[in-house]
């Protein structure tokens, strides 16, 4: 006997294994937890196999379920292909990951961007540092990353698109503003100062461990956080220094409320790599929002 398996038992497979748990899925495809529940257990009885492990509440695919993610996403993009090709209104969806600093900078624009070339566009954006964007892709919950680190692993393409400017920054009134702005400081003078930090995994405190790798020891790290805002509001309001992305703090500085310390003979720069499965099949839309992406200078 045949397998019998719908589009609609597909649909349901990719989006559990985009958001790992039954009722996120129900909420994205608008169905009830049972419905989507129901189908996932009919796929798995007609292909005779489970394809998740139940951990807690979350539904983490195993490897049954790592095979058929791809091919499942091929099978849903040729149909959305088809579709599109004669007219169909059938809803598009574009999963996007970025690295907190490019999901701040160039999230807005991107929507409307896409909205204006697919108006019934479904857009979805995961955010975390580079290594949770990672391995999102990996796991094929998302199609498109964004992030500030480096990426070597073998099933994913990184291309180099973006070079973002690091900067030190304290409230206007740090010794240490006052005296750079005579003198642009070496590393050395930043010793025994206070910071705060970006979590372990981004890619700025990477680069600011490496940069900053013979002082390191001696600084004071105050707090560490991951959401940037909240790292400029502390440094705003007290003597700590942070070391963030130029894009993040720019209307801080013209506004007055954050100041730069001037560092001399010190490479504080990163590059921001777009990222791709290179097992992924992309759909119109896809491409699309690759080329636009690659056309940007933030």
């Amino acid at each position: 006997m045949g397998v019998n398996v719908t589009l609609k038992q597909l649909r349901i497979f990719v989006a559990v294994a985009r958001r790992e748990h039954v009722s996120h899925a129900a909420a994205e495809m608008s169905l009830s937890q049972s419905a989507v529940s129901m189908a996932l257990a009919a796929l798995e009885e007609q292909l005779g196999a489970t394809l998740f492990d139940r951990v807690g509440k979350r539904m983490v695919m195993n490897q049954q379920g790592n095979w058929l993610l791809p091919r499942a996403q091929y099978v849903l993009a040729q149909v959305e292909a088809i579709a599109g090709e004669f007219g169909s209104s059938g809803r598009k969806m574009c999963a996007i990951g970025a690295s907190t600093t490019i999901a701040d900078a160039l999230f807005p624009s991107m929507s409307m961007h896409l909205y204006s070339v697919c108006p019934d566009l479904e857009l979805y954006l995961e955010t975390g540092n580079s290594s949770v964007i990672i391995d999102h892709l990996l796991a094929r919950r998302i199609e498109i990353g964004l992030v500030e680190g480096v990426c070597q692993h073998p099933r994913i393409l990184a291309r180099p698109w973006f070079t973002d400017q690091l900067l030190i920054v304290a409230h206007p009134a740090h010794p240490l503003v006052l005296q750079s702005q005579e003198t642009p400081l070496s590393v050395q003078q930043l010793s025994h100062s206070r910071w705060v930090m970006r979590e372990e995994g981004s890619g700025t405190r990477a680069i600011f461990e490496h940069v900053f790798r013979t002082v390191l020891a001696s600084f004071h790290i105050v707090a560490t956080l991951k959401h940037v805002p909240s790292i400029k509001q502390l440094v705003a309001s007290g003597d700590m220094l942070a070391c963030l992305s130029a894009l993040t703090v720019a209307g801080e500085i013209a506004r007055g409320e954050l100041k730069v310390v001037h560092m001399r003979d010190v490479q504080l720069e990163r590059q921001f790599f777009l990222l791709q499965h290179r097992q992924a099949f992309y759909s119109e839309i896809h491409t699309e929002l690759l080329q636009w992406i690659v056309q940007q200078r933030m």
